[in-house]
């Protein structure tokens, strides 16, 4: 199973336990804290979740052109060409 990551620190009480956890940005997310983390923005999300203004914003991190009309797919597939122009860069 994939779990997913933290976009950012998070304090959570894992099942079983009394006392919170905290979790830093990067640390994989267990999955009854899941629903939670995902409500307060502190979870990774893929690119397929973002929404329009949250795919327009990490194109222009990425410097990366498009129409400002242009439709979620298509913004999709710009920031996924995007990310792997960027990974063959840094290599």
């Amino acid at each position: 199973m994939n779990m997913r990551v933290f976009a950012k620190a998070f304090e959570g009480v894992r099942d079983g336990e009394i006392y919170p956890t905290q979790f830093a940005k990067g640390d994989e997310c267990p999955p009854e804290l899941e629903a939670g983390a995902l409500a307060l923005g502190a979870l990774e999300r893929s690119i397929d979740e973002m929404t329009i203004p949250q795919l327009k914003v990490a194109l222009d991190e990425l410097k990366a052109p498009y129409a400002q009309n242009a439709k979620k797919e298509d913004l999709v597939e710009l920031l996924k060409a995007a990310e792997q122009s960027k990974v063959v860069e840094a290599t």
